[in-house]
């Protein structure tokens, strides 16, 4: 899903609980996580909500977690190009 502005579907969900600076309110990656962990279980086979958990994680500092969420969104977007290069980018980080 592609948004106004460009953004995927799973950017702006993400953007939508991590609000940006300047609102007063904190980012709660733990919620974010559990947010899209709950979305992933009700649409498995959905690459976004398995995008934007791997975004959180990698926010989180979780890398191999962040990878692996990425690994298996490829299986249902092998095309993603956005998808390929945060993986890339993550695995570069564990060298």
């Amino acid at each position: 899903m592609v948004c106004k502005g460009g953004e995927t579907g799973a950017q702006h969900s993400l953007g939508l609980l991590l609000p940006g600076p300047g609102t007063g309110q904190a980012r709660d990656l733990e919620g974010a996580a559990a947010k899209f962990k709950n979305t992933h279980q009700k649409g498995p086979h959905w690459a976004d909500p398995l995008k934007a958990w791997g975004d959180v994680l990698l926010k989180q500092g979780k890398i191999q977690e962040a990878m692996a969420k990425d690994d298996e969104a490829l299986k249902y977007a092998p095309n993603w190009k956005q998808l390929k290069d945060t993986r890339e980018a993550a695995a570069k980080l564990t060298h």
